[in-house]
Formats: C-alpha cells, structure tokens, sequence
C-alpha cells in the first residue's frame, strides 16, 4: 500500500486492521504486513485473510502464521498464499489446524510442506 510505512502500519490499531478490505489487504507489501501483532492477525477475517499473498504470508514467520490460522482458519487461505508456508510455519501448527487444509491446499504444497504436515500429523 503506498505512502503508508511499516511504521505507520505499526501503529494502527487492531479495529483499524479489521476494517481493511481484502484489496487494502493485498496490496500491502510483505514488509507492513510482517508489523502486524498476532492479535492483529488474529483480528482478520477469514475472507481478509485469503486475501494475502505467498510473499506476505512467508513474511510473518511462523509465531505470527500461527496467530493467523488460529482464528481464520486454514481453509480461508488462498491456494496462491500456501507457497508462503514455510515447514517450520507448518511445524508450529496444532493438529487441529494441520487437519484443516483442504483438498485444494494439498494439491499446490511442495512434497518438502506435505511431508512437514505428514509429520505433524502423525506425531
């Protein structure tokens, strides 16, 4: 999003970050969207959350991806935004969030991500 700074972005509040549409979203850059609190994150709808790119996902590290899909869920991430996931972002999940991908998400994660979700799953 142009002409707002990561510091900008950083102070925003969470109401603030709710009210962003899917576009505002997506236009962020993965720097600002890196900023944003796990509460923040976990303050995004599931639709917000889909909307957020490969990139952006693969910028908030796996505490934050892990604040993310705790209240969105898995299933509201694009198929686009799954080549973000890191193995550790993956390794960092519940089991209750592995189960939650779908059968799309599946289809587009590398061998290196199911073999991560192969063994968080199975302990």
């Amino acid at each position: 999003m142009t002409g707002l700074t990561t510091t900008g972005v950083t102070n925003l509040t969470t109401t603030q970050v709710s009210t962003f549409t899917s576009s505002q979203i997506n236009a962020l850059t993965s720097a600002q969207v890196a900023v944003f609190t796990t509460t923040e994150l976990a303050a995004l709808t599931t639709t917000q959350s889909g909307a957020l790119t490969s990139s952006q996902v693969d910028a908030l590290g796996s505490a934050k991806f892990a604040a993310l899909t705790s209240t969105t869920g898995i299933p509201g991430l694009s198929t686009q935004a799954i080549a973000g996931i890191s193995t550790q972002d993956i390794a960092a999940l519940t089991t209750t969030q592995g189960n939650a991908f779908t059968q799309a998400h599946l289809g587009v994660m590398t061998s290196e991500q199911l073999s991560a979700l192969v063994d968080l799953l199975t302990g």
